[in-house]
Parts: C-alpha cells; structure tokens; sequence
C-alpha cells in the first residue's frame, strides 16, 4: 500500500495537471524519484525537500505529512507585519541620483558626523543580531542615504572609513533580508556592500561580501551560482596565505566561507563534500581557539557545531543532528543564532515525532528572538505542521504560538 505520503503528493501533483516528469523536472530530480516517492519506496524526510514539494505543488509542508489530517485542517498564515518594507523601498532607488545629476557634493563630513555613523552603524549590526528588524531598518534609513551622499563628496582621508562603513551597513541589511528568505532584496544590498567595501581599502570586507552573497544566492536555490562565489573567494584567501595565517580575522573568514560551501554541497546531496569542507572549517575554528564575531559573522568551534546539526538535517540525519546538540554550549553566541539552534532542534525533534520537544524549542526561540521566530518564513511552515500534528488539548503553548505567529486558530 502506498504511504500517505506518496498519495498526497500525487493527487496534488495531478490537482496541477502536472505529469511525473513535470514534478521531477521542477525538483532537479529523476522521473523514477518521483514515482518511488508516490508509491512509498522512496521515503522523504528532509525539510528541505518537503519544503520544495509543498512550494512547487501550491501546498502548505503540513498538508503533505505523512501523519497530517486532511489539508482542509491544515491552518494558513495570514500576513505579518512587514519590518522591513521602508529599506526595501529604499533600496530600489539609485541611493545618490540626485548627486549623479547635479555633480556638486552637498555634504561635508566632520570627524563628529564620521563617529555616530560608526556608531549607528554598530547598532544596525546589534539589531541584526538580535533580529530586532524594525530598530534595523530605522537606523539603516537614517544613515545610509547620509553615507551614500557623504562618500561622493568627502575628503580623501576620510574616504576609506566612509567606503567601510557603507559596506557594513549594506551588509546588515543583506543579512536580514537574507534571514526572512527576501533574496532579490538581499542581493541588491550584498551587491552594493561589496561594491562598497573594493573601495574602502580593506580586501577582507570584499571577502566578507562574498561571504553574504553566497548566502543570498543559496536563498535563491541557485546552489552553482553559489558555490561558485564561496570558491572565488576561498581560492583567492588561499592563495594568499600571507593575509590569512595567524590573523584571526582572516582566518575566521576563510572558516565562515568553508561551512558557507558545506551547506551547499549538502543541499546538492553531496555528502562527502559538506563532510570534507565541515573537516576543513573545524580545523580553522581549533586553530583560532575561541569564538569570534570578527566581520560579524560569528564563526568558531560553537558555530561549526551549529552547522553539522543544520547540514545533518539537511541531508536527512535527524538522530546525527541530536546527538551533536547534545555538546553545543551556545550562551556565548548571538540571540539569533541561539534561536536558530533551537529552531533546527525543533525540526529534528520533529522528524523524531518528539513533538512536546519540538515545541519548547520553538517556544524558548521565540523568547530569545521573537520576530526572527514570527517573521520566519520556514519556521512558519513548522510551527504549521506542528499544530497538525498536535493535539489540541496537550498542544495549548503552541497553539498560542501559533496565533502569534498569524495562524488563523479555532
């Protein structure tokens, strides 16, 4: 007998009026793939690839569970609140026309004005952090136009400090489009960080912009687009060895672009190369010692264990990714990357079908980072599938999760 499984995903396929060839066409996979999965000789249990199915057949993930009720239970998120609407808007503009047009700088930088920008700057980056993305766009807002206009009519000495700074502002906002799966956003301000950052005289934040981008092209699923940014910028560290030995904050980015590549290589199903490039990145992380957040990217022995967890979830190891929680200490870490963990637990608790796990982790995310966890496109898928697994009368905590989140609830 089929899996119920295999027959949701055939009667929504053909809902569609999509042949086999068609599903498997638009998921990168064979013909004999799909037909294995709908007959249940194929078992799927990857988020990642339940995710795509339900995106490419027009469903909730909820609705193809192989314990789900029926798809007409299956709750749909209503609308949240769009914390970063004002920057997007911004961002689709050329930042300076009206300088372009005139060719007369309008603003003059003094050393006063050079120091809230770093400080506004700095405190884009804690909001980033801490994913408190209305405080981000605000502060974004009020200082990037100033930054994009102070950089056309600067002094020379001033120029490089300006040019940085732009750079990292941009890439604060490419980090958190990127987190609320916004990449066509996310790419436009990664693109003008690193545009920014050949500018201002410090090669390792071109790095760091390559960093940010293969992040925002993984987003987008283009996984060739980006390995072939994280090798670029791996080559180019590599052959230059007299930049990154023994200097933390090279090393920290030539560690970051390792496990960037691992988890490509884990969504392509290359198990050995995320294998190798994960060895690669732990080796890097002993070598520094202790955990850094050197070009704000937070990478150490901690976030190395962060990513076998994610790539072992994301290659199906639900059990490997628990057993390798069980030796994370994250205190250290941002408030983001700490609700991230808890979120990747929740998911292997519930491909475990420990559901009351599940559910604290979610809940205890939410505490650390309340709008990455209500804002988060795939932790709503969860938090959905979740409520259709659970039973109302023992699932009243994530029930009201739930409706934080926008579920229309009962």
């Amino acid at each position: 007998m089929k899996g119920k499984l295999g027959v949701r995903i055939a009667a929504y396929r053909k809902r569609r009026a999509m042949s086999q060839r068609d599903l498997a066409k638009a998921m990168g996979r064979s013909v004999s793939w799909v037909s294995q999965v709908e007959r249940g000789v194929q078992p799927v249990e990857r988020i990642s690839i339940l995710n795509a199915l339900a995106q490419i057949l027009g469903v909730e993930v909820a609705a193809l569970h192989q314990d789900a009720d029926p798809p007409n239970a299956v709750p749909n998120s209503s609308p949240r609140p769009d914390n970063l609407g004002a920057l997007r808007s911004w961002l689709s503009g050329h930042p300076a026309l009206d300088l372009v047009l005139t060719k007369e700088p309008k603003v003059r930088i003094t050393s006063k004005r050079l120091g809230e920008l770093s400080q506004q700057v700095d405190l884009a980056w804690k909001s980033a952090h801490d994913n408190e993305l209305t405080s981000l766009s605000t502060t974004l807002i009020n200082c990037l136009p100033y930054l994009e206009q102070a950089i056309r009519g600067c002094s020379a000495e001033n120029e490089g400090q300006l040019y940085a700074l732009t750079s990292r502002a941009y890439f604060a906002a490419a980090t958190s489009f990127a987190r609320l799966n916004e990449p066509d956003a996310a790419w436009v301000a990664a693109d003008r960080g690193i545009s920014a950052a050949e500018h201002s005289h410090q090669p390792l934040e071109v790095a760091a912009g390559h960093f940010r981008l293969s992040h925002v092209f993984i987003q987008l699923r283009q996984f060739s687009q980006a390995e072939h940014v994280c090798d670029n910028a791996l080559s180019a560290l590599e052959r230059h060895p007299d930049v990154v030995l023994n200097r933390p904050p090279a090393l920290s980015l030539l560690g970051a672009l390792y496990l960037a590549r691992a988890r490509i290589h884990a969504h392509v199903d290359n198990r050995s190369g995320a294998k190798r490039d994960l060895a690669k990145a732990e080796k890097v992380a002993h070598q520094i010692g202790d955990d850094r957040n050197d070009y704000n990217i937070e990478f150490g022995t901690t976030n190395v264990q962060l990513h076998q967890i994610a790539i072992a979830l994301e290659l199906g190891d639900a059990g490997e990714a628990l057993e390798v929680a069980k030796s994370v200490e994250p205190a250290s870490l941002s408030n983001e990357r700490r609700a991230r963990f808890l979120i990747d637990l929740a998911h292997a608790n519930t491909i475990r079908k420990h559901y009351s796990e599940a559910t604290s982790n979610l809940l205890e995310a939410e505490r650390l980072a309340p709008e990455y966890v209500l804002d988060q496109p795939g932790t709503h898928k969860l938090i959905g599938l979740l409520v259709n697994l659970t039973n109302p009368t023992k699932g009243v905590a994530l029930y009201g999760l739930a409706k934080r989140s926008g579920f229309p609830m009962p």
